[in-house]
């Protein structure tokens, strides 16, 4: 199993920004799978993009938040691709789980090769924060268009096959295995 993270985004306020919560929730599915005794590893996805290899064990839930902490916004311009990463990085046939705002058209494009290369696919939506229009009915209106949008660009992504979560503010996203492994059906 693979976790994502996206770093080419960062929208929110400091502390529940889209990265910060794609951390979290990073090590909290890592912590997950490693329990179960899976083999996990992590890629920083973004203009430089890092990575950790799956293994198991508490050693590498270690190396893990390690990778995790350094994580930061990567505003370069390099145009991030899935097929660039090692195959110790992306072994064939991992379960990906992709921690992204889903703002980025990279990032979209990083799915839909993700989904060609036969990886089933768990997104979790981290946007919690939206535009506020103002009063003018134009910024309301561009704020709709946003809203829809971003509604057609998660429909594409289910019908890719790729399995969308949205972050919860309360309790966060379904990390453990039992309770995904009916949404995990409809990814393979």
């Amino acid at each position: 199993m693979v976790v994502l993270v996206d770093t080419t985004t960062d929208v929110g306020p400091a502390g529940s920004s889209s990265l910060d919560l794609g951390v979290r929730a990073a090590a909290g599915i890592a912590q997950t799978y490693l329990g179960a005794g899976d083999r996990v590893g992590v890629v920083g996805f973004g203009g430089h993009t890092r990575w950790l290899g799956p293994d198991v064990g508490v050693r590498q839930f270690y190396r893990v938040v390690e990778t995790l902490l350094a994580s930061r916004l990567d505003d370069s311009y390099v145009h991030p691709e899935v097929a660039w990463l090692p195959r110790a990085a992306l072994p064939p046939g991992a379960l990906v789980f992709v921690l992204s705002p889903c703002l980025d058209e990279r990032d979209l494009a990083a799915l839909r090769d993700l989904r060609q290369r036969g990886h089933p696919v768990v997104t979790v939506d981290v946007l919690t924060a939206e535009p506020q229009p103002g009063q003018a009915l134009g910024e309301q209106l561009a704020v709709r268009l946003w809203r829809l949008d971003r509604r057609v660009v998660m429909h594409g992504l289910r019908e890719m096959g790729v399995v969308v979560l949205r972050w919860d503010d309360d309790g966060g996203v379904p990390l453990g295995r039992a309770r995904l492994e009916p949404l995990m059906a409809v990814a393979r």
